[in-house]
């Protein structure tokens, strides 16, 4: 959700909020959740998106990521 808010500002949509998932990760991330989870079995940690974006709202941000989250935990994709 914060990512999505992120790139599209307070306009964004439900299509825009579905089409990050195929955004790509952010390769330190990635390899940051590896090591994590290696160190501490049963930790599961999801990288974040990469964000090149040229003109983002950062206004909202903390918000919209619980936002995201509850929505996530409604969805059954959060534990």
């Amino acid at each position: 959700m914060s990512r999505t808010r992120y790139r599209f500002g307070d306009g964004f949509r439900l299509e825009d909020y579905e089409d990050m998932a195929a955004e790509q990760r952010n390769p330190d991330g990635i390899a940051v959740s590896a090591e994590v989870e290696l160190a501490l079995p049963g930790a599961v940690v999801v990288p974040g998106f990469l964000l090149t974006d040229a003109t983002p709202t950062t206004i909202g941000l903390g918000d919209s990521f619980v936002g995201g989250f509850i929505a996530a935990l409604v969805r059954g994709r959060a534990v």
